[in-house]
């Protein structure tokens, strides 16, 4: 269990389900998120993920360097195979990336191997070994992360994370 932030409430759900971090999004238009608590600045993140109940346009990721629930940078994939990358200063989603359905991200119910390389304000993405682009932002020096799905108007995303690795920057 570690220090991951589990819950079981009306906005959704998180629990260790058979050595994977099993995440429900409870309420539509929301994003439940598991965080183990740590705090990263750069680094070197990899996570296997995968949308695997609930619609399949229903968003799923990492958050990283959360400052706290109102600042963070949100990379985002779909069970449709979409992926796209945030930056959320609340109340407002600026979009840094959104480069559609690349080939190699696969769909609704298989596992997706995410990287993100986070190397001062210099963001590099990959999905299963594949780089699908980089962005500059530098309003988010260092915070936690978060693993993350999210409900559009259907209820019922959930997605599962396994084998979280990060290691510092080189």
């Amino acid at each position: 269990r570690g220090s991951w932030t589990l819950f079981d409430d009306d906005t959704g759900r998180a629990a260790i389900e058979d050595g994977l971090l099993t995440i429900r999004a409870g309420q539509p238009q929301l994003v439940s998120w598991a965080q183990p608590g740590q705090r990263y600045d750069d680094f070197d993140l990899t996570v296997s993920a995968g949308l695997i109940d609930g619609p399949a346009n229903a968003p799923y990721g990492v958050f990283f360097r959360v400052v706290d629930e109102s600042n963070y940078y949100y990379l985002q994939f779909t069970g449709e195979g979409a992926w796209s990358v945030y930056q959320y200063e609340k109340p407002n989603w600026i979009t840094l990336a959104d480069y559609g359905y690349p080939p190699e991200i696969n769909r609704f119910g298989s596992m997706n191997t995410i990287r993100i390389v986070a190397d001062g304000a210099h963001f590099t993405f990959y999905a299963n070994d594949s780089y699908l682009g980089e962005v500059f932002d530098d309003a988010y020096a260092s915070g936690d992360i978060g693993l993350a799905v999210g409900n559009y108007v259907e209820i019922g995303a959930t997605a599962q994370f396994d084998d979280l690795v990060i290691y510092p920057v080189r």
